[in-house]
């Protein structure tokens, strides 16, 4: 009798938590690191010569480095090899009941070949980690203390895409096909036991358009929105992945190339209560010939802050629910506005290229950096040394 009416007064104080939390707290409307808000961590700027002058280059003509801003920039002049690494750094956050960091346990970021099919048109095959998210970790504690459960729940977006370009003087026309994987590890549920483990694949289509010539030029890619369910058995989702549109200008003069993007997504169609994003990005190159060097400005504004509310196991009972006791149901998203200074440099040699790239904010709550290394290799360049000179 008495335990009964433990587990009765247990699950009462249970229920009025979530009562009073309703009215100032957000149910979160995709599974948990998914979620816009948490792009102020989880999303890798891959892609060295982009990233190092602030992630432009909608209207920007080049190497594979810019295909993910707009899939009409790729020019390559030879056949490549690339590789690349993202490093970011772990960060302690805050809202979670122990000390809790962000992480991202794989420092990959794309491997790509690319080069020429014809006369007016270029390819590439892209593998790439657009958003990579440890919570190292989250700890409950469970029957009035005298227990715990700890998750470490992870998000990963792999990405395998197909690029082709058409080449013409003063227009360029391109298309992306990702293909894209993604991939939970141990999300939070509260009131079970059980761990989850679950991937999904999406299909997102890009084109992309860029008018003018090397002196001044024109971009603009987009992304129509998609639409997948995902059940990971104790909530189903609608994931809407939003219209996301990205234009800009770039201008040169002599040695020096300027660039200016803006980078827009519709995240209002996701839940009312996130706002627009509207990412302005601001770049500069000087082009010393085999040296390249790199400045930039970018800036990422809120998306949601605020109290969230975690997901539950709706069948739990007033015996599953007796430890869990009073586990704090909701966590606050912090104010996450960044404002990111980048820079970096290219060296091009007779094999190919080395490529670093460096972004830390310097305004805004969210703290973070990030650093961008990659090798390119051109397969040409051993036939070409190899190959018998017919003058001698």
């Amino acid at each position: 009798m008495r335990r009964g009416i433990i587990l009765i007064m247990l699950f009462a104080a249970y229920l009025g938590s979530l009562c009073s939390q309703n009215t100032d707290s957000l149910n979160l409307p995709l599974p948990q690191f998914m979620n816009p808000f948490y792009d102020s961590f989880s999303r890798n700027y891959f892609g060295a010569p982009a990233t190092g002058r602030g992630y432009s280059g909608a209207a920007y003509l080049g190497d594979v480095a810019g295909v993910s801003l707009n899939p009409a920039s790729l020019l390559p002049d030879s056949t490549q090899l690339s590789m690349e690494l993202n490093l970011k750094p772990p960060k302690q956050t805050f809202g979670y009941p122990t000390y809790a960091q962000y992480s991202s346990r794989l420092p990959f970021a794309m491997a790509s070949l690319s080069g020429k099919l014809g006369k007016d048109i270029s390819a590439s095959i892209i593998y790439s980690l657009p958003k990579s998210i440890y919570l190292d970790d989250f700890t409950m504690f469970i029957n009035q203390g005298a227990g715990y459960v700890q998750r470490f729940p992870a998000y990963y977006l792999y990405q395998f895409s197909l690029n082709a370009a058409y080449h013409k003087p003063l227009f360029h026309l391109g298309l992306n096909i990702h293909n894209q994987v993604h991939y939970l590890d141990d999300p939070i549920f509260l009131h079970t036991f059980e761990r989850v483990r679950s991937n999904k694949y999406a299909l997102r289509v890009q084109p992309g358009i860029i008018v003018g010539n090397d002196k001044l030029s024109l971009g603009v890619s987009a992304m129509p929105p998609s639409k997948f369910k995902w059940d990971l058995k104790y909530a189903t989702y609608d994931v809407v992945q939003p219209l996301w549109v990205n234009t800009g200008i770039s201008y040169r003069e002599g040695l020096n190339r300027w660039l200016v993007d803006a980078e827009y997504e519709q995240f209002s169609k996701i839940c009312d209560e996130y706002s627009d994003r509207l990412i302005l990005k601001i770049g500069y190159e000087r082009n010393l010939g085999r040296i390249v060097y790199r400045l930039g400005y970018l800036y990422s504004p809120e998306v949601y802050s605020g109290v969230i509310r975690l997901p539950a196991n709706p069948n739990a009972t007033i015996e599953s629910s007796f430890w869990w006791g009073t586990v704090p149901s909701t966590i606050t998203i912090d104010k996450n506005g960044q404002d990111f200074i980048t820079g970096g440099l290219s060296y091009y040699h007779q094999y190919g290229s080395v490529n670093l790239a460096a972004m830390q904010v310097i305004a805004g709550k969210t703290t973070q950096a990030q650093f961008v290394f990659s090798l390119s290799f051109y397969p040409n360049s051993i036939r070409q040394k190899g190959s018998p000179n017919l003058d001698d």
